[in-house]
């Protein structure tokens, strides 16, 4: 049984993980073909947060 779990587990995990990274290069693609600085901005942000941890953002001395 934990085996089989483990297995499902990282699979839709991994599903998960490229459907973000695909859906975050696709709001990039068509932001950045625009050409709006200002779109391109909270696009690239948006995206970034979207696929980094909130915890990356932290300064150093913020960090346990």
């Amino acid at each position: 049984m934990a085996p089989e779990f483990i297995r499902l587990a990282h699979v839709v995990s991994a599903a998960l993980m490229f459907g973000v990274g695909i859906g975050a290069f696709w709001f990039m693609l068509t932001t950045v073909r625009s050409g709006n600085p200002a779109a391109i901005a909270i696009t690239t942000r948006n995206a970034v947060s979207a696929v980094l941890p909130a915890s990356h953002f932290r300064s150093r001395s913020d960090r346990v």
